[in-house]
């Protein structure tokens, strides 16, 4: 009885403390987004909208039109959207509250935390009040609550581990191990469903405390552990489950593999040393004694996995007493509580992972040959499962290592540090979550403004919303453009319509289908595949935003008619067969005098104006390649060493004319994204005198794999030099491929006829006006 008195009271005391600092946000749920910057915002857009409007459970059709996505690449919740969908169409509608209810679920999740943290506690023997006290400190000093200004959702859900652990504790104590096997698994396999990372994470720490168990000296604590059926039931089956299903119901071809990244893993730093503590100022002032200072080029620390002062303190003192006991020739036994090695042994082995060590420093190329840990970005998110282990552990180390009494003070005084340092963590995030608005709500800002300016928009009478400025981006090969308010507004005109979007926010969409859309916006030769998948003849949804376009969208809003004007933003209406149109009408007459009329150059191909410019071709036809926009060759090089891809001489360019270098880059396969470039000045004493650093795959206008980068520039002395530069992530292994190089003076157009394989080619300056290609 007085657990079941010490259980509730946990969860009173976690409810109270939640209440304290996020009062507003708990008793108005639904008036709020935690965050709304990019993730943010499209976090809570994709579940809401999956709720409200799409008409499948396993597909979102919200982005990406018309080809949307399989709803496990969408950071949704898919589980969590999925019960809230079932529930709002079969039993009574609460959509519009489904905000609300994802907010209430992040929050409590810390109660949820504290409760199986009490009980894991207790399987460890501690008293009643220790596991109480300890309950409530290491659930409020965890980090996974620093996510929510982040709009990381999905992973903030303080539960899920010690949940995972408690099922793997009473599985291991239990004379009925299957029951709490499958329990086990299933637990695994719906946390799969709200977040990979989760999933993943459960599974690992599982299959290594199941693999230490067979070597484990007491086995008859842990017989059941060396059983195969359990290791298939807890890890194997959720793992084939969400495999399987993937294969099956993902039906988008094209995805790509990330390389390995190790810019998000944890460090030293990460874990030992705070980024929200009323603390840190004792930690910076100790560490400004020895020298050291924190980094600032590490992104996982603004989140972090920090296991807190009391942790640190007491595992350093455990340590110092084993190696005291050592130097003294004495016995061990009684101090190293052997019962908890397998979730140490585990929590250890993820550590090391989320450090990045074992791929990174240790076996080089191994990570090429297992493409699923590529696939895992957010290395630092594998040490949530050693902070959780790390801080149970100390409080054990307390509570074994004194006589009662001291163990309650020193428990108080460690649970005291670990409320205090979590506190600040929760005080500056209780600030920031209720800053912004829950705009989906149906009020004068929302689904009114729209109806009330422009009653007529909805699927009957639009495919889809094309926002200008256009985005396609998040973690993608193109990761191109957009604003704040652009992605704004179409998002909230897309909830309240029903209509989607042809912008794209999502983690790893397919690469011909974002190269099929973006040829909406090229302006002469395209693939039009695209026009197969859209919806009849109705037309798209133009919202202009007001703001400034680039010459692209430019003409895709010259194309559109306009309808309304509702203050920030216009819109308007354009049909897809006016994008799509492949015959641009004029062009013909251009080339036609071109031909007639400018000089020729043997050289390069171009027909040029009458009067001299300066300007440069390489068409690289001297360099064989497997992969060329025209003819056969192009440039090529591994894509880890810094290539200087083009260098002028002195005096190319005349100082204070406008110049456009343009070439088109090889955007395909795996890895081929992670490549930055520089367009530099560099006077006669070899100084950059001004840099211009890009991405080359972030552009808007693509040709199947290529895609087209152009940039003005001036030189400012006659005698200075201009040079292209390339460098990838030491860790890439693939090459570089970049082809059709041109400088030419920005008031200047160049025409060519190019017979390119028996494929007569009409181009203008760098692009492809006219011709016929066999599109793979």
């Amino acid at each position: 009885m007085k657990r079941v008195h010490g259980l509730l009271l946990t969860a009173g005391i976690s409810i109270g403390c939640l209440l304290f600092f996020y009062g507003p946000a708990i008793f108005h749920p639904n008036s709020y987004f935690f965050a709304i910057d990019v993730d943010g915002l499209n976090n809570y857009y994709s579940y809401a909208y999956h709720i409200k409007h799409d008409p499948h459970y396993g597909h979102f059709d919200g982005m990406k039109y018309p080809y949307g996505e399989y709803l496990h690449y969408v950071d949704c919740h898919p589980l969590v959207a999925n019960i809230y969908k079932f529930f709002s169409r079969s039993i009574v509608d609460i959509s519009d509250y489904s905000i609300g209810f994802l907010n209430l679920l992040m929050i409590f999740s810390i109660t949820g935390c504290s409760i199986f943290l009490y009980l894991i506690l207790q399987q460890f023997g501690l008293s009643v009040y220790s596991s109480m006290a300890g309950a409530t400190g290491i659930s409020l000093l965890s980090s996974q609550v620093l996510l929510w200004p982040f709009g990381h959702y999905a992973l903030s859900y303080a539960i899920f581990f010690p949940l995972g652990w408690y099922l793997l504790l009473r599985f291991i104590k239990s004379k009925q191990p299957y029951r709490w096997s499958l329990a086990i698994g299933l637990h695994t396999l719906c946390w799969f469903y709200v977040h990979t990372y989760l999933g993943f994470i459960l599974a690992g720490f599982t299959f290594w405390v199941l693999v230490f168990g067979w070597f484990y000296p007491d086995k008859k604590a842990f017989k059941k552990i060396g059983s195969y059926t359990h290791l298939l039931i807890q890890v194997f089956v959720p793992l084939t489950i969400v495999y399987v299903s993937q294969m099956l119901f993902d039906t988008h071809e094209g995805r790509f593999e990330w390389p390995f990244v190790t810019a998000f893993r944890a460090s030293g730093w990460s874990i030992l040393y705070p980024n929200h503590s009323w603390l840190k100022p004792l930690y910076d002032a100790v560490l400004s004694i020895f020298g050291f200072a924190p980094p600032t080029d590490q992104p996982w620390m603004l989140v972090g996995t920090y296991i807190g002062l009391a942790a640190i303190l007491t595992v350093l003192f455990w340590f110092g007493r084993l190696l005291l006991l050592l130097a003294r020739k004495q016995s061990l036994k009684n101090h190293l509580h052997p019962e908890f090695f397998p979730y140490l042994f585990a929590a250890l082995l993820l550590l090391v992972f989320a450090l990045g060590v074992p791929f990174k420093t240790l076996f080089g190329g191994l990570i090429d040959h297992i493409p699923v840990l590529k696939q895992f970005i957010g290395l630092g998110r594998f040490a949530w499962a050693f902070y959780y282990v790390i801080t149970v552990f100390s409080l054990i180390i307390l509570a074994r290592s004194f006589v009662p009494k001291a163990a309650h003070l020193l428990i108080t005084l460690a649970v005291g540090l670990m409320i205090v340092e979590g506190a600040a963590a929760h005080y500056s995030i209780s600030q920031s979550i209720t800053q912004f608005s829950n705009f989906f709500k149906d009020d004068r800002s929302g689904k009114g403004l729209f109806q009330e300016n422009f009653p007529t928009v909805g699927p009957d009478q639009y495919q889809a919303i094309l926002p200008l400025p256009f985005f396609y981006k998040w973690h993608t090969p193109f990761d191109y453009g957009g604003t704040p308010r652009s992605e704004q507004l179409s998002i909230r005109l897309s909830y309240f319509t029903g209509l989607p979007m042809i912008g794209t926010f999502l983690a790893r969409p397919s690469l011909t289908e974002g190269e099929a859309i973006l040829q909406l916006f090229n302006p002469f030769y395209k693939d039009i595949s695209i026009k197969d998948h859209l919806s009849g003849q109705k037309p798209f949804l133009v919202l202009w935003s007001k703001e400034e376009l680039n010459s692209l969208e430019q003409l895709v809003w010259q194309q559109s008619t306009p309808l309304t004007d509702l203050g920030n933003y216009t819109l308007a209406s354009v049909h897809p067969g006016t994008l799509l149109d492949n015959h641009p009408t004029g062009l013909m007459d251009e080339f036609r005098r071109a031909e007639q009329t400018l000089p020729f150059d043997s050289i390069s191909g171009f027909y040029y104006p009458e009067r001299s410019f300066k300007g440069y071709y390489n068409g690289f036809e001297r360099k064989a390649a497997p992969f060329a926009y025209r003819g056969k060759g192009a440039y090529r090089a591994k894509k880890t060493e810094h290539q200087v891809v083009y260098q002028s001489k002195p005096g190319a360019f005349d100082p204070g004319q406008d110049y456009i270098i343009s070439f088109w880059f090889y955007n395909a396969g795996n890895q081929f994204s992670y490549c930055q470039m520089w367009l530099d000045e560099v006077d006669p004493a070899n100084q950059t005198v001004a840099s211009f650093e890009f991405q080359p795959f972030v552009s808007i206008l693509y040709d199947r794999h290529w895609a087209l980068n152009e940039f003005f520039f001036q030189v400012n002395n006659p005698q200075n030099i201009i040079r292209l530069r390339s460098k990838g992530d030491p860790l890439l292994s693939e090459e570089i491929y970049i082809d059709e190089l041109l400088i030419r003076p920005a008031d200047v157009d160049l025409y060519k006829v190019m017979d390119d394989g028996g494929q007569l080619w009409y181009i203008k300056n760098n692009m492809n006006v006219w011709g016929e290609r066999n599109f793979e």
